[in-house]
């Protein structure tokens, strides 16, 4: 009986693990987690992870929906949540290409290093785009 209480404690974890839940980031425009980006504007999309996470990830998704995509989307992260704490997570910029349907880009953050995160994307010229933000927090 111990030997299956254990087995079945093991196998709880491994399904915690495994079915671990990406959240989407809210816009902090218009309080959905769909946001539209048109020619040169800015928009963030943001969260929190509630407690420490081993490995972090954030993906944003950007969809063409006129005109020339461009611009940059990058992560940034905060201890405390307030506006102008705001750092970058990395260096790395995603810059959406100009083309029809979906595009996709990570970061990954090991060990975590803030429980407040956001997405930001500043368009370029004349162009319209979805963007829309997840993410997944795990413990190793």
């Amino acid at each position: 009986m111990k030997k299956l209480l254990l087995l079945l404690a093991v196998v709880g974890c491994l399904y915690s693990k495994v079915n671990a839940q990406a959240v989407a980031l809210i816009s902090t425009t218009n309080n959905t987690a769909l946001d539209t980006v048109t020619n040169t504007a800015t928009r963030i999309q943001a969260g929190i992870l509630n407690g420490y996470q081993d490995v972090v990830s954030v993906v944003a998704t950007v969809t063409e929906i006129s005109g020339t995509t461009g611009g940059a989307v990058t992560c940034w992260g905060s201890v405390d949540g307030v506006a102008d704490s705001y750092v970058r997570v990395d260096a790395n910029t995603f810059t959406p290409a100009d083309q029809a349907g979906a595009q996709s880009y990570g970061w990954f953050i090991e060990p975590s290093k803030f429980p407040y995160y956001q997405v930001r994307y500043t368009g370029t010229g004349t162009m319209a785009a979805k963007l829309k933000s997840k993410i997944l927090g795990r413990k190793k």
